[in-house]
């Protein structure tokens, strides 16, 4: 964990980062006169706040409360999520801790007219690039729900929380509101950081 983080479309979230190396990561991040920093537990609740307001506001009718808090399947990266994809580049994890990445036209050969069905082709999900699909862009906020889990500097009851669920778990079981905790020095493939610039 030595590369300083950016912040763009197509780059595959950095992952197999522990928290310590994330906080200092994100500190690193070149922001000009702004500090950067990993977000507090209540920088992503009202994260998730502003895009339920936001969205209400468009659509009074909107569930996007739910989507956010109970089942966020349909608006991020889980193995039980259905999108097209049509730009970026995506990775396949298997078992022997190994991501095989493509790019989104191989995918589109692979899969009948570019639907992932990730539970019935990759049982253990797939990792894809920031924007690869408009389905996790949430008030130009991308991958709060799924992808990868993100570190974040609140406590948890192991140690430091992560929030969001990942590519790996069920949209109901992990959804965007959702909190793993584990100590401090833990990382895995699934397991990321987002950086709050202030």
């Amino acid at each position: 964990a030595t590369a300083v983080p950016l912040t763009k479309a197509n780059l595959y979230p950095y992952n197999y980062v522990t928290r310590t190396q994330a906080k200092v990561l994100a500190e690193q991040v070149e922001s000009g006169i702004y500090t950067g920093s990993l977000l507090f537990g209540i920088q992503w609740d009202l994260t998730l706040k502003f895009i339920e307001t936001k969205f209400i506001a468009q659509n009074s009718n909107s569930d996007i409360k739910m989507k956010l808090k109970s089942n966020s399947t349909y608006i991020g990266n889980y193995y039980d999520s259905e999108f097209t994809l049509s730009k970026g580049k995506f990775a396949k994890y298997d078992s022997m801790l190994n991501w095989y990445t493509y790019d989104s036209k191989e995918m589109l050969n692979l899969v009948e007219e570019g639907k992932k069905k990730a539970q019935t082709l990759y049982s253990n999900g797939i990792l894809l690039t920031t924007g690869a699909t408009e389905v996790s862009n949430l008030q130009n906020i991308y991958d709060i729900a799924g992808n990868v889990w993100e570190w974040t500097l609140e406590k948890g009851l192991e140690g430091n929380a992560y929030r969001g669920g990942n590519c790996h778990r069920a949209g109901s079981d992990a959804p965007a509101s959702k909190r793993g905790n584990n100590n401090n020095i833990h990382n895995d493939n699934d397991l990321g950081f987002r950086i709050s610039i202030f």
